[in-house]
């Protein structure tokens, strides 16, 4: 990862990342940002856990293992936001450079054409060099 997506890491945020990874600590995010949540015990972590629901089973029980050690605790997972917006526009670019439609990615990533030209527009701009 690196360094300004670290820095946009929000506090609490790279915790649950280094317990679960990036990828499944934005599905939690997505899931329980902004929300007071109770994690338990690893032995109360089964596959029909609304965690195991969000993130798997193994990736649950990790995060209720590394954050709830001996016994259940609160958590306020951060929105993380910033990072999380980044992580998109990055995919967008990413996916443009493939040969992706403008129009494709608009319909993937939920918002207007425009919106993806403008992204696309401002990274072309910060890459220049000068």
């Amino acid at each position: 990862m690196d360094e300004q997506l670290e820095k946009l890491m929000p506090e609490g945020f790279r915790e649950i990342v280094d317990l679960i990874g990036v990828d499944k600590a934005l599905l939690f995010v997505e899931a329980y940002g902004g929300q007071r949540v109770y994690v338990p015990m690893v032995a109360h972590i089964g596959p029909d856990h609304p965690f195991s629901q969000a993130i798997g089973h193994g990736d649950a029980r990790r995060l209720a293992e590394g954050i709830a050690k001996l016994k259940g605790v609160e958590i306020r997972p951060p929105l993380a936001t910033r990072f999380r917006r980044e992580i998109k526009r990055r995919a967008i670019v990413a996916r443009k450079a493939e040969g992706i439609s403008t129009r494709q990615l608009a319909k993937d990533y939920r918002c207007t054409e425009t919106h993806i030209n403008r992204i696309l527009a401002e990274r072309k701009r910060t890459a220049m060099p000068g």
